[in-house]
């Protein structure tokens, strides 16, 4: 695994919509180039510090900023980048689990 994807924060499918920055576009796009999908990187990143938080996303947990409680038990992440992820509910559990909260 090259550096450059473990340093990422967090790594989007292609359903992410929004400008390209925000978006995760050029993560996408090296996703893209590389023929990997989104359930084979994490298959690659397992024991590392990634976790997938969503159906589009998997992110990098030593990325996270802050966590903030959301509806519907539901969580968001403020990455140090300031971008925001929601964590979907069914990934709550994981997500508390591997931080140890």
């Amino acid at each position: 695994m090259s550096n450059y994807l473990l340093q990422a924060s967090y790594f989007p499918g292609c359903t992410m919509g929004g400008g390209a920055e925000e978006s995760g576009e050029p993560m996408k796009l090296a996703l893209e180039k590389m023929g990997v999908k989104l359930y084979e990187l994490e298959g690659m990143l397992t024991g590392s510090d990634f976790l997938r938080i969503s159906k589009s996303v998997i992110v990098n947990l030593s990325k996270i900023q802050k966590l903030i409680p959301a509806l519907s038990g539901r969580f968001e992440a403020v990455l140090m980048n300031d971008l925001k992820v929601i964590i979907s509910r069914q990934y709550v559990n994981e997500l508390k689990k591997r931080l140890g909260i």
